[in-house]
């Protein structure tokens, strides 16, 4: 089995999709060894051929299915393909499947920030109940090995930091450490360095004018002095 996974990775995967498919249609709601697939090299190259149409076949799966299936494709598959999937996905979705809704968000804001950002804020609203999921969702895509191929600008971070950072202001505990959440966001405003110095700089004056924002005014002003800097 293995090294048919690895000597024939496309007619795998073909196999793969058509046992799980058999398993949708009986009304699965997890499928015969996807876990171990997600995380086991040999089916890698398999699951990335089949993973759009697993994620376009599967639109009641589990939302941690969801976040670890988006995961993979970021990392391994046809990032148009996805992109193409991802619109789809928000014309159809119920918006009452909040987790479903915010990953499917979060994929076309990295994937298409110019059309995506400038309705992200409405899109997301203000509750933790999507803010949540989001943060640690966009976290996990930002610190995976998915990172180096995905098309993220200053004008990303300063979307998800437009919705993120306002509902977690600066807190220190008891002993003057920073919480983690709060650490998190500084770790998203820190990112903006490693962007093009000119669209960062861009990027924290438009976030500097936004009113909730100001509780991470120092940090951005550090930022951007760092930035400046170097430049």
């Amino acid at each position: 089995m293995r090294d048919f996974l690895r000597q024939e990775p496309h007619k795998a995967g073909d196999a793969l999709l058509s046992f799980w498919s058999q398993q949708l249609q009986q009304g699965a709601r997890q499928l015969q060894g996807l876990r171990d697939a997600l995380y086991d090299e040999d089916y890698q190259a398999a699951l990335a051929h089949i993973v759009i149409r697993l994620l376009g076949q599967w639109q009641d799966c589990k939302s941690w299915t969801l976040r670890s299936l988006l995961l993979f494709a970021l990392e391994h598959a046809s990032l148009h393909q996805l992109l193409v999937l991802c619109r789809e996905r928000l014309q159809a979705q119920d918006k009452g499947r909040v987790r479903h809704y915010v990953y499917w968000l979060c994929v076309h804001l990295i994937l298409e920030p110019q059309v995506a950002g400038p309705r992200f804020v409405g899109d997301m609203g203000r509750t933790k109940d999507k803010i949540l999921p989001l943060f640690d969702f966009a976290l996990r895509i930002l610190r995976s090995p998915a990172r180096q191929r995905l098309p993220i600008t200053a004008e990303t971070y300063a979307h998800l930091l437009r919705v993120i950072a306002p509902r977690f202001h600066p807190y220190h505990d008891d002993f003057g450490q920073m919480e983690e959440k709060s650490k998190n966001v500084i770790w998203l405003f820190e990112q903006l360095k490693s962007c093009d110095a000119e669209e960062a700089l861009a990027a924290i004056k438009r976030l500097q004018k936004v009113r909730v924002m100001r509780v991470y005014n120092n940090e951005m002003q550090r930022i951007a002095t760092e930035i400046s800097q170097t430049r």
